[in-house]
């Protein structure tokens, strides 16, 4: 016995390839460009107060800088070695 397709079944198939059609390309991953992949940087650890953490977020958020607390620490230490 042959069915044919109902109605309802071939508006479904004819919604689902323009769909296909005209979805979008899924976003290709990159690398990231940030500190993590930059050959140049080297991750650290430290350990440092609380409250001189948390001082040091609020001056750099009062500050409006685009730079982050690594930035911070990179000039502090790149400084200390230079004297």
């Amino acid at each position: 016995m042959n069915k044919k397709a109902s109605k309802f079944q071939q508006i479904l198939k004819a919604a689902e390839s323009v769909r296909e059609e005209h979805s979008e390309p899924k976003p290709i991953k990159t690398k990231g460009s940030g500190k993590r992949s930059d050959p140049d940087y080297v991750q650290i650890s430290a350990y440092i107060r609380k409250d001189t953490h948390r001082q040091a977020k609020r001056k750099l958020l009062e500050e409006g800088d685009e730079r982050d607390l690594s930035d911070v620490i990179e000039e502090l230490l790149k400084n200390w070695v230079s004297d």
